[in-house]
Parts: structure tokens; sequence; C-alpha cells
């Protein structure tokens, strides 16, 4: 059974990779791993190694940290909050330079916002 950290993980693998436009063949071939080593990977059944997660973030334009970026042992049992997190960090990989600084403000509002 994979285990909540696994889950995560693979699951900011597959939208960072969905951001991209790859497919998992186009990823595999990328970091030379079976195209099933890849679907492994982000259903959470298998492991990345720290060499995965440095060629997976090179090859996908983010930071190795996007990996584990939001995980909460907490919030992760919570699989609806964990995908709409996940789904925030890859629109906001996409975001234009000129909008970061108006994403930043919109966070911190409703992060000062109780209630919302």
């Amino acid at each position: 059974m994979a285990s909540t950290i696994e889950k995560h993980v693979g699951s900011r693998l597959r939208f960072a990779r969905s951001a991209k436009g790859y497919s998992t063949h186009e990823l595999a071939s990328l970091l030379s791993v079976t195209e099933p080593h890849i679907e492994e990977m982000e259903a959470g059944e298998a492991s990345l190694s720290l060499r995965i997660v440095a060629e997976a973030a090179s090859a996908l334009e983010v930071p190795p940290s996007f990996f584990l970026e939001g995980f909460d042992a907490d919030i992760m049992d919570n699989t609806d909050t964990a995908r709409h997190r996940s789904e925030i960090s890859a629109i906001a990989a996409r975001i234009g330079e000129r909008r970061v600084p108006l994403l930043l403000k919109l966070s911190q509002a409703l992060e000062e916002s109780p209630g919302l």
C-alpha cells in the first residue's frame, strides 16, 4: 500500500507533467525510465529516488521542492483539499511573471481573512 507522501509526490508529478503538456511516455523518455514506472510513481505506488526528483524537476521546469509543497499528513487525509492545493500550485507555476505579485496579494488577502 502506498504511503501518504508517495501519493502526494506522485500527484505533484502528475500535475507538473500535465501542466507542461507531456504524456507519460514523453516524461519516461526524458527521465530514462519506463512508462509503467512513471504511472506507478504518479499513482503513489513507487517512490521517486533523489535522482528522479532532480531530473523530473529539471525536465518539468519546477524546483525540486515543488514535489513536497503542500505536504502535511493532517491535510492529506482530506483528498479534496490535497487535490485543490496541487491544482493551485500547478496553475501558479504557469502564471506569467508580471501577474505573480497579484497572485501573492490575493493569497495574502485570503490568508488574512478569517472565515473564507
